[in-house]
C-alpha cells in the first residue's frame, strides 16, 4: 500500500500565510511612517490586532496538518508581530494625546494673540500693569485734576437721564472732604465751542476753604452742550499741569467733537498719545456715566476707558448711573 503523502501547504494554509505577511507589511512599513497627522491610526491598529488574534486561532487549528517546526516558527513570528503591534498601538495613543495637548495650547495662543491685537500690543511692547480690583476712589497721590464731560448727551440721551446733576453734586461733595494736603483743579469739556475746554485755576491749588468754594462755584455753572473732545481735554492736561499724580475723567460718551469724527480711530490716537506722554507716572482714572455703560460692555467707549485706565497706572474705572 503506497504511503499517503502529507499535503502540508494547502490552498487555505497559503491564504493564512498571505494574511500573516500582510500583517507584517502593515506593521513594519506603515506604522513607522505615522506622524502627528495620522491621529486615526490607533483605531486601525486596534482592528489589525483583532485580525492577528483571529489569524493565531486559525493557525492553531492547523496544528495537525502542518509540520510542527514550520508551525512553531510561524507562531513565534505571529507572537512577535502581536507584541510589536501592541507597542505601536500604545505609541499611537500617546501621539493622539500629544496632538490634543498641542491643539489646546494652540487655542490658548490664539486667545493671547487676539488679546494683544485688541490692546494694540506687540512682542516688543512693555507688559501692561496687572489689573487689580478696586473699591471706590484709590488715588495714586494728592495732586489731582478732575476732567468733566458736559457734552449734550449728559442731559439728552436715549434713557432720558440727567447725568450731569449727579456728577456735579458728587464732585462738589468729594472736593469738600479734601484737606489742604490735596492740590486740585477741575476742568470742563467742552466750553464755548464743541471742541474746547476750560479749567478753573489752570494750575494745581491746595484745598483751602477759599479754593474749595471757588471750585464749587465753577462746578455749579456746568451746563450740558456740545461734543465730547476727550482728546483735546487730555492734551491740555498733559501740557499744563506739573507734578500731577492723578487724572479723573468723568464722561458718558465716545471721543469726538466734530461731525463725522471716527470714535474708534480717536480712541486709538488718544491711547497712543498717552503711551507717549505718560510712561506710567500719572494714574488715569475714569468714571463712566450712564446706564448704557452697563448694557453694552463691548461698546467703544467702555473698551476705551478700560484700556485708558489699565495702560496708565492701572487706575480705577467706576461705572455710574
Amino acid at each position: 500500500m503506497a504511503k499517503k503523502e502529507l499535503q502540508v501547504f494547502s490552498i487555505s494554509f497559503l491564504d493564512l500565510l498571505s494574511g500573516a505577511l500582510a500583517a507584517v507589511i502593515i506593521l513594519f512599513v506603515i506604522v513607522p511612517k505615522m506622524d502627528i497627522k495620522s491621529k486615526d491610526a490607533a483605531d486601525a491598529l486596534k482592528d489589525l490586532g483583532i485580525e492577528v488574534q483571529d489569524l493565531k486561532q486559525k493557525m492553531q487549528q492547523l496544528e495537525n496538518s502542518v509540520d510542527k517546526k514550520v508551525l512553531q516558527q510561524i507562531m513565534q513570528q505571529m507572537e512577535k508581530v502581536e507584541k510589536e503591534l501592541q507597542q505601536a498601538v500604545q505609541n499611537t495613543q500617546q501621539l493622539k494625546e500629544q496632538v490634543e495637548k498641542l491643539q489646546a495650547q494652540v487655542e490658548d495662543l490664539k486667545k493671547y494673540k487676539q488679546w494683544m491685537d485688541n490692546c494694540g500690543l506687540t512682542l516688543q511692547s512693555n507688559c501692561p500693569p496687572k489689573k487689580t480690583p478696586t473699591r471706590g476712589f484709590s488715588f495714586r497721590g494728592k495732586s489731582i485734576v478732575f476732567v468733566v464731560d458736559v457734552s449734550g448727551s449728559m442731559i439728552s440721551n436715549n434713557f432720558n437721564e440727567d447725568r450731569l446733576s449727579p456728577v456735579k453734586a458728587g464732585l462738589r461733595m468729594l472736593i469738600s472732604t479734601m484737606d489742604e494736603s490735596y492740590n486740585v483743579d477741575v476742568m470742563r469739556f467742552p466750553y464755548q465751542s464743541d471742541c474746547d475746554n476750560k479749567a478753573n485755576f489752570g494750575a494745581l491749588q491746595p484745598m483751602t476753604e477759599a479754593n474749595k468754594e471757588s471750585l464749587s462755584q465753577f462746578i455749579r455753572t456746568f451746563k450740558a452742550k456740545g461734543g465730547t473732545p476727550i482728546r483735546e481735554a487730555l492734551e491740555y492736561v498733559m501740557n499744563t499741569y506739573t507734578g500731577l499724580t492723578d487724572i479723573v475723567l468723568m464722561t458718558d460718551g465716545e471721543p469726538g467733537c466734530r461731525q463725522g469724527d471716527d470714535s474708534n480711530k480717536l480712541s486709538e490716537e488718544i491711547l497712543a498719545f498717552m503711551r507717549q506722554r505718560n510712561p506710567g507716572n500719572i494714574q488715569v482714572n475714569a468714571i463712566g456715566v450712564g446706564r448704557d455703560f452697563f448694557d453694552d460692555p463691548n461698546a467703544i467707549k467702555v473698551k476705551f476707558l478700560e484700556r485708558l485706565t489699565q495702560e496708565n497706572g492701572n487706575g480705577f474705572l467706576i461705572k455710574f448711573d
